[in-house]
């Protein structure tokens, strides 16, 4: 009988090792977007990944580490060393080889000898759009200079968010043959800031941005309006993610 009972508490000892220590930990990958449309060659298309936990298992809450494969593209991983409630940043750079058709983005998450996939699809289209030329942005300036105006605001209503003319942005084309509304991206190390503006004679001349912090939100917080982006008169406000169409982050 002694042995019996020490035999079932050697296997139950087993079991809780295998289980806790030595089993993979199984996790599933969520992609932000699952799909885009309006991309063009030389053009970044910056998408988000995270990962969930399935189940128990060894190494629970471990680092997953993040890959990619694109075909046609190059590509770059910022923070690819995820656990849940982390976010990568996959860069893809469509080149025009594979202009005129969809890419399948895969992207994988390993963990110890787990690993695990999922997909998300990127419309190519043929030109650049909007007149855009190589690696030329035409909107840089244009949308820079909305978004001085924000800044000057953010800084002396919101000093939280630590966003000041002295914060560096990187611009991203985006979305070039949407038509009256443009759209525009700006990455600093911290924040994602996504920018539209309406092209209409005041005062009807809006723009507006969502912020999103990298790394830790893959859907917007914050958005802003700029009642008029041409009137020397103007006014910015806080307002809903639903009134500045951020739900979600624009690609």
């Amino acid at each position: 009988m002694v042995i019996v009972v020490i035999v079932l508490v050697g296997i139950s000892g087993i079991f809780y090792v295998y289980m806790n220590f030595l089993k993979p930990a199984p996790f599933s990958i969520q992609i932000f977007l699952s799909e885009v449309d309006d991309v063009h060659p030389g053009q970044i298309c910056l998408l988000l990944a995270t990962i969930q936990e399935k189940g128990i298992g060894g190494g629970k809450g471990r680092p997953v580490e993040i890959s990619v494969a694109v075909p046609g593209s190059s590509t770059n991983i910022e923070n690819g060393l995820i656990s849940e409630g982390q976010v990568a940043e996959i860069s893809i750079i469509p080149s025009e080889a594979v202009m005129n058709s969809e890419l399948m983005v895969t992207v994988r998450g390993v963990r110890g000898s787990y690993e695990t996939s999922n997909t998300s699809i990127i419309h190519v289209g043929g030109t650049m759009g909007n007149g855009r030329d190589g690696d030329e942005d035409p909107f840089r300036e244009l949308a820079s200079g909305f978004q001085g105006k924000f800044i000057i605001w953010l800084s002396e209503n919101h000093p939280e968010l630590g966003i000041t003319s002295e914060v560096e942005w990187v611009g991203v084309n985006i979305r070039p043959n949407f038509m009256v509304v443009m759209y525009y991206l700006f990455i600093s190390d911290e924040w994602e800031m996504g920018m539209t503006w309406h092209v209409m004679i005041p005062p009807h001349d809006w723009s507006r941005i969502y912020l999103r912090p990298r790394f830790t939100e893959t859907a917007p917080t914050l958005a802003f309006e700029l009642s008029s982006y041409t009137m020397e008169d103007f006014e910015i406000r806080s307002v809903g993610l639903g009134e500045a169409f951020a739900e979600t982050i624009w690609r």
